[in-house]
């Protein structure tokens, strides 16, 4: 008989330690439950607030710089012609060995590697005809073509052969739409405060006010102050 009550009192005092580590185990989990949902509110908040933060807009800006700088990059080979008339059926590989010939410098056909003509974008719309692109082998030949061009100082329709009314051909570097844009602007201030020159070389705008001051580097719209400053 004392053998069982011994028995008995044994087995309820494993018993009364295994309830004690269940209940340990609950609280620990309850506490590690706890502590996740803590996380995790900590986390949403901390995502609502980034969520209403107002967008840094330098970031953006600084992006959007390196984006057009690439876009830039991949046109260094290319030229764009402007104002040439449009006729049904034109070949435009002849039209640029043409422009070669009247400007005095030779363009292979076998160093052209496209040509074709490209809409206006809307923010520049206007009735010209559209312009031409034409992408080449090689940067130094692009650069050539621009420097005889400008060595010529004027180059008509008529001259290329063109039928209908004359019209003033345009050769420049193919900039990006951003840097069309900010040229646009630039003149506009030129304009304004008496500058006598602005020009593109290699892809970044340059403007004088007279014949002996130094240039000025137009690279983006928060440069045109320095044009107000002089």
């Amino acid at each position: 008989m004392r053998k069982e009550i011994a028995d008995l009192r044994s087995q309820n005092a494993a018993m009364k330690a295994q309830i004690t580590d269940l209940i340990q185990e609950v609280d620990g989990a309850k506490t590690s439950t706890q502590y996740i949902s803590d996380q995790y509110d900590d986390y949403a908040k901390r995502l609502s607030r980034i969520e209403k933060q107002p967008l840094d807009n330098s970031a953006i800006k600084n992006l959007e710089s390196k984006i057009d700088n690439l876009e830039q990059h991949a046109r260094q080979c290319n030229i764009e012609i402007a104002n040439m008339p449009e006729k049904r059926g034109e070949n435009l590989v002849m039209l640029l060995e043409d422009i070669g010939k009247n400007i005095d410098l030779t363009i292979p056909r076998d160093e052209i590697v496209s040509i074709h003509r490209v809409p206006h974008a809307a923010v520049l719309a206007n009735d010209r005809p559209k312009n031409v692109i034409a992408k080449l082998k090689t940067r130094s030949l692009r650069d050539n073509i621009l420097s005889a061009f400008r060595l010529k100082k004027g180059l008509s329709s008529t001259q290329l052969g063109i039928s209908g009314p004359t019209r003033v051909i345009y050769v420049n570097e193919h900039l990006t739409l951003q840097k069309k844009l900010l040229l646009r602007e630039t003149r506009e201030e030129a304009k304004k405060h008496g500058f006598k020159y602005v020009w593109v070389r290699h892809a970044t705008i340059l403007v004088k006010k007279t014949d002996t001051c130094a240039a000025l580097a137009i690279k983006s719209s928060n440069d045109l102050l320095k044009m107000k400053a002089n």
